[in-house]
């Protein structure tokens, strides 16, 4: 059985699967730090594979 059940979406349609909650967490962290700097503006988001968002403070 795997861990990997987390996929994190962000902006423009930015998606990336298969990572574990902490790869997935950590992966929002940097989206985050980076947006000020790139100039993006939108929500970053963490997703179990049953669809249901994982909730947490930036």
């Amino acid at each position: 059985m795997s861990d990997r059940d987390y996929t994190v979406t962000g902006i423009n349609g930015y998606r990336k699967a298969n990572l574990t909650l902490a790869e997935a967490k950590a992966l929002r962290k940097e989206i985050i730090e980076e947006m000020p700097v790139t100039g993006w503006h939108g929500e970053v988001r963490i997703f179990y594979r049953d669809g249901s968002e994982v909730k947490e403070t930036p």
